[in-house]
């Protein structure tokens, strides 16, 4: 019996018109995918009849065409892009057995790449196949352990295996490289050295001194050295020792110290110029101008008039910016900054000696030494772990339980210096002498005077930038202003009606705005302030916001914030529940990476030890963190030991 429903007969009109138009639908897809299809094998077959062109220059269109067997055939212009397939012309690939140092062999290949446009993917596998004898056992090894290396990975893993043994301080060895023999041989050595040291800037090339060559000794031994490069180094005399005869009589004038440690500047480079002309220019340029840069000598060595310790002191003062500027690239691998010789001396200007960039012991690791201050404070750099490509070494000064910001720049802290020194009315010219042509891009002197600003830390924050200490400081002046105002007027006008506090909490809010990311001490100075003013529960969030920053950067002891915050121990538990195998296992099985995994632990055992200061605890299980999250730069950086 047919069903008569006027509801089901309208349903069945309408899925009977839902199928008909579905069927059309697909109808069109499948004619359109057909169509789509065609047309990519027609482009294909087009590409494929102009490969089997010949390829002819635009200029002369009867030139050669292009044949990759041929490597000395003059080839056209060609697009080199990213997808661009590597071109192979007729080179021998130069093989390795593992004798002798894999420097050169290393320089060759990739010589070879860049000529042949390799990618990263086919490089390691195309060195496998020139790996002869002991090289080739040992890489099929390495391939076992890591199937996925690198090529910079295997250079490093080649290096280490069949090269000399690595130094971390490849242009400490540079530089302390001493003449045992010949000129020439001192020559190669030096060469052999150099070659170690890639990427070199101007800034560090300047300290490849050479100062370890033979000096000509006035009552002993002499040696007349030849300026030709090619002839063989001349014997060496012996003159008689009459010093104990009869006192000789000085023909000549006696030198100052300044006058000695400029005569021996000059010296040391006619000596470099006639035998390491790569890098005459830029330690000629060094060694002389160092004795210009530090103003004048005598108020940098500590030394009795015609003393035999001039190069020592020299060598001495010279060390310290050595140290920093090659500790920087080579442990920390990081860009040092520009004007950093320049805030070392404005630094020792100031009164503070100059520490080695590897004096961690106690320390937070992740900071570069730089001076202290006669009241112990140490300035440093902070080499953050994962910082944003670009961004500069901020300079802290370090205490106990973490760092304190005191610029975000090297060249923003030098050019504060100097504006400070110039608002003293007892300022003196040493810091204006030691900072050079940095000081003079960064600030004109009396510009502070002329500008009309009269307060120093409004001209600092309008000129120069945002310093914390500076805010701090603006925030508390506001307060006191409060209190000073609410003493007065107490008997008859509520606290409420006063601008003060308002403007405070204003600024501290303005502290909180992402002007020093990742640093934790803004929200937590900002919590104190609402803490005061009477607002606890903004000031409760606004410390547990400081508490999610590393608690190294807080600026106060943990426990402060953590009070305002009201957190008893348990995330003290949570971290450490965290970072024991159970908790990591449970972060993997969540689906979390293994190098997050690792990289979380190294930050909380970074919290854990900012509580009572307990670095050399954990420095060591720090870096096997990083070196398991694939920052093996990092990993070294904070397991070097002085």
């Amino acid at each position: 019996m047919r069903d008569t429903n006027p509801i089901t007969s309208k349903l069945e009109a309408f899925m009977e018109r839902l199928m008909s138009q579905q069927q059309v639908f697909i109808e069109q897809i499948t004619s359109r995918q057909q169509g789509l299809e065609e047309q990519i094998v027609e482009i294909s077959r087009t590409v494929q009849d102009a490969r089997r062109q010949p390829l002819h220059t635009t200029d002369n269109p009867t030139s050669a065409e292009y044949d990759p067997s041929r490597g000395s055939e003059v080839r056209p212009e060609l697009p080199t892009s990213g997808t661009m397939a590597p071109r192979y012309s007729k080179m021998e690939f130069p093989t390795y057995s593992g004798e002798g140092d894999p420097l050169s062999w290393v320089k060759r290949c990739e010589k070879f790449f860049t000529n042949q446009r390799t990618t990263e993917a086919d490089k390691v596998g195309l060195v496998a196949f020139h790996m002869v004898g002991e090289a080739q056992l040992w890489f099929d090894q390495v391939e076992q352990e890591e199937p996925e290396i690198t090529w910079k990975q295997f250079r490093d893993h080649c290096h280490i295996r069949f090269g000399p043994p690595l130094s971390n301080n490849p242009l400490g060895e540079l530089a302390n490289l001493k003449q045992t023999d010949s000129v020439e041989d001192y020559q190669r050595k030096f060469q052999s050295h150099l070659a170690r040291t890639s990427d070199l800037r101007p800034q560090q090339q300047c300290f490849h001194q050479g100062g370890g060559l033979l000096r000509t000794n006035w009552g002993g031994t002499t040696t007349k050295l030849n300026t030709s490069s090619g002839g063989p180094p001349l014997a060496k005399t012996r003159t008689p020792d009459i010093s104990k005869e009869t006192p000789p009589v000085s023909f000549f004038k006696r030198l100052t110290r300044t006058e000695m440690a400029e005569w021996r500047a000059k010296s040391f480079v006619l000596t470099v110029m006639n035998h390491t002309p790569r890098v005459t220019s830029v330690n000629a340029c060094f060694r002389l101008k160092c004795l210009m840069m530090t103003g004048k000598l005598e108020d940098k060595l500590s030394i009795e008039e015609g003393s035999d310790d001039v190069d020592a002191e020299v060598d001495a003062f010279v060390e310290h910016r050595y140290n920093h500027f090659s500790f920087i690239e080579d442990v920390a691998a990081a860009r040092a900054p520009e004007s950093l010789n320049h805030l070392l001396n404005m630094l020792q200007a100031r009164g503070e000696a100059l520490i080695s960039p590897a004096a961690k012991e106690g320390l937070i690791p992740l900071v570069i030494p730089l001076s202290e201050s006669p009241s112990g404070k140490l300035t440093s750099l902070l080499r953050w772990p994962t910082s944003p490509p670009g961004m500069e070494m901020p300079v802290v000064e370090v205490h106990k339980h973490g760092v304190w910001l005191l610029a975000k720049s090297v060249d923003q802290y030098i050019h504060r210096m100097l504006v400070e020194e110039d608002a003293n009315v007892e300022n003196s010219n040493k810091l204006w002498d030691a900072s050079a042509e940095a000081g003079q891009k960064l600030y004109k002197k009396d510009d502070l005077s002329e500008s009309g600003i009269a307060d120093l830390d409004i001209y600092l924050l309008k000129k120069v930038g945002l310093f914390p200490d500076v805010i701090e400081r603006k925030i508390s002046r506001h307060l006191e202003k409060g209190d000073q105002v609410r003493n007065k007027y107490r008997a008859f006008i509520y606290e409420d009606l006063f601008h003060f506090p308002v403007s405070a909490m204003i600024t501290g809010e303005f502290y909180t705005k992402q002007h020093f990311p990742g640093f934790g001490r803004p929200f937590a100075f900002n919590a104190q302030i609402l803490l005061k003013v009477g607002r606890n529960l903004e000031a409760k969030d606004a410390a547990r916001g400081a508490l999610k920053s590393p608690w190294w950067t807080l600026g106060f002891k943990y426990q402060d914030v953590a009070d305002i915050a009201e957190w008893e121990d348990e995330q003290i538990e949570y971290i450490k529940e965290k970072i024991t195998e159970e908790g990591r296992m449970e972060d993997l099985k969540k689906g979390k990476a293994p190098e997050q995994v690792a990289l979380d632990e190294a930050a909380f055992l970074m919290d854990l030890a900012s509580i009572d200061g307990s670095w050399n605890e954990v420095v060591d299980r720090i870096a096997e963190c990083y070196m398991e999250a694939g920052l093996h730069d990092i990993a070294k950086f904070i397991a070097f030991r002085e």
